[in-house]
C-alpha cells in the first residue's frame, strides 16, 4: 500500500502495483519491480553475477554489526548521492575479501572501517589483558595542544561475528584505552581495528588493523 504523506502532488511512499516509492537522501525515488518470477531471474544470472552476489553476502554479513561505526568512519568521505555505508561496502569489495567463488573469505588485515586525513599517533599496540583489550599509543607531543582532544575509535570483532564498538573513547593525550570486551565469552580469534576522530567530528583517520587476539 502506498501513502501520499504530502498530498496528491507529493511523492508516494510504499508499493503500488509494480512500483515502489521511497526517499533516499531526502530525494523521492521510484523503483520498478520486474514481473518476472525470481526463479527465472536466478536462472539467468551469469557466473560473474553469482560471484558478485556471493562476495556481497560476505561483506554485508561482516558489516551488519558495524553499521553505526562505519557510518561515522566514512562520514567525511561522502560525496553527493553517496552514503557512508555505501563507501564502506565498496572498500570491502575492493580490499577486504580474498579467495575465489564460491570460497570467499574475509581478509581481516586489509579491511578498512574508517577513512580520512587525520594523522594517527605512532606505535599503536593492542594486547589482551584478562578479559579486556588494552590499546596504547605514543602521545603526539609536538601537536599536544592542537590535537589533545582527538578521540580513539575502536572495534573488536570476534569469530562469531559479534562486535564491541567504541565511537568516542579516550583522548589522544591519554595514551591508552581499555576495551571492555568480555574476552572470556568471545569466540576467538578477535580482530582489533583502531582509528581516531577529531573533537568536532570533522576529521577522521584511516583505520589501522591492530592485530588478532587468540
Amino acid at each position: 500500500m502506498a501513502r501520499l504523506k504530502n498530498g496528491i502532488l507529493g511523492p508516494f511512499i510504499g508499493s503500488l502495483s509494480l512500483v515502489t516509492g521511497y526517499l533516499r537522501l531526502g530525494i523521492p525515488v521510484m523503483r520498478f519491480k520486474s514481473p518476472l518470477k525470481d526463479k527465472k531471474n536466478k536462472k539467468r544470472r551469469t557466473p560473474a553475477q553469482r560471484a558478485m552476489n556471493s562476495k556481497m553476502a560476505v561483506v554485508m554479513n561482516f558489516l551488519s554489526p558495524l553499521t553505526s561505526f562505519v557510518n561515522v568512519g566514512f562520514s567525511t568521505s561522502t560525496k553527493p548521492g553517496q552514503t557512508a555505508h555505501n563507501i564502506a561496502v565498496s572498500r570491502m569489495l575492493l580490499t577486504g575479501i580474498k579467495g575465489n567463488y564460491p570460497n570467499y573469505e574475509l581478509d581481516y588485515p586489509n579491511i578498512q572501517l574508517t577513512d580520512g586525513k587525520l594523522r594517527m599517533p605512532e606505535n599503536i599496540v593492542a594486547r589482551l589483558e584478562n578479559d579486556d583489550i588494552i590499546v596504547t599509543w605514543d602521545i603526539p607531543s609536538e601537536e599536544h595542544f592542537i590535537r589533545s582532544r582527538d578521540q580513539i575509535m575502536a572495534v573488536c570483532y570476534d569469530a562469531k561475528g559479534s562486535a564491541t564498538k567504541l565511537l568516542s573513547g579516550a583522548r589522544i593525550s591519554e595514551g591508552m584505552e581499555t576495551l571492555k570486551t568480555q574476552a572470556n565469552l568471545r569466540k576467538k580469534p578477535m580482530h582489533i581495528y583502531i582509528s581516531f576522530i577529531s573533537d568536532d567530528r570533522k576529521l577522521i583517520a584511516k583505520s589501522f588493523y591492530a592485530g588478532m587476539m587468540k
